[in-house]
């Protein structure tokens, strides 16, 4: 199950298991519990909109007590950012794309063990909670949970510091067709996750970049000058730099770059 939000080395992983929450079913009645098996070192990719992260994971439903349930609608909740008590996002999952990721398996019997490996995909590392819903010969319904996170710990994130941009020249005309380099440096001891460098004034434009969580960045990227700039007015580079809790701190230069009349 893969899910992308257009948002926005290798991290490492901590995961958390938490049983059904189920105090109320009497202890014979059938019981599942979901745990993590593991959950693969994240990949971190560039897509169209920016970084990606891929974390995969391996499950383990198991069912306990006595009878057999249908497996129902599973939910996703996502958290990003530096808080992650609040879900950011939800998504749902459809009963029968449940059962297929469990080897095709609708029920699941007292006895029985299950395994689902899915991915997740998501625009900034985040930590995800999982809710299999799950519904009993009886017709009562009940809940497996389980959460683990995919990426650095937001605790230790430290925000990133933009320490330079430098243009080759900061003065002068610019006409359609031009190149102008920005080069831009950024340091984080818990790594940068991502910048965003935005051209306005003169013309508009931006370029989201992944960086990799790397600790240190210096990085030059090329803006092309459109076919309409904006004669008369400075060309303006904003830096902004984003750490893997989503922190950002930005810095802004202007030149007497402009774009030449018509």
């Amino acid at each position: 199950m893969s899910r992308t939000r257009a948002a926005l080395g290798i991290a490492a992983i901590t995961a958390a298991t938490v049983s059904c929450s189920d105090a109320l079913a009497p202890s014979n009645d059938l019981v599942v519990t979901i745990a993590i098996d593991s959950v693969a070192a994240p990949v971190l990719t560039e897509s169209s909109n920016g970084p990606q992260i891929v974390c995969t994971v391996r499950f383990t439903a198991t069912a306990r007590g006595r009878g057999t349930a249908t497996w129902r609608d599973a939910a996703a909740y996502w958290y990003t950012g530096a808080e992650r008590t609040t879900p950011t996002d939800t998504t749902s999952i459809r009963s029968a794309d449940l059962a297929a990721t469990f080897a095709g398996h609708e029920n699941i019997s007292a006895g029985e063990t299950q395994h689902a490996t899915w991915y997740f995909v998501s625009a900034a590392p985040f930590d995800l909670s999982m809710d299999f819903a799950y519904e009993r010969t009886n017709g009562a319904t009940a809940s497996a949970r389980t959460r683990y996170r995919c990426g650095p710990d937001p605790a230790t994130a430290v925000a990133p510091v933009v320490t330079g941009i430098t243009l080759p020249s900061m003065t002068g005309e610019l006409v359609a067709g031009d190149t102008v380099s920005v080069s831009y440096q950024e340091t984080s001891s818990s790594g940068v996750w991502m910048t965003i460098i935005a051209a306005s004034g003169a013309f508009t434009s931006a370029q989201r970049t992944g960086e990799g969580l790397a600790t240190s960045v210096d990085r030059t990227v090329k803006f092309v000058v459109p076919a309409q700039p904006n004669p008369g007015v400075p060309l303006t580079i904003t830096v902004q730099a984003y750490d893997a809790a989503l922190q950002t701190r930005a810095r802004t230069v202007v030149t007497e770059l402009q774009a030449a009349a018509p």
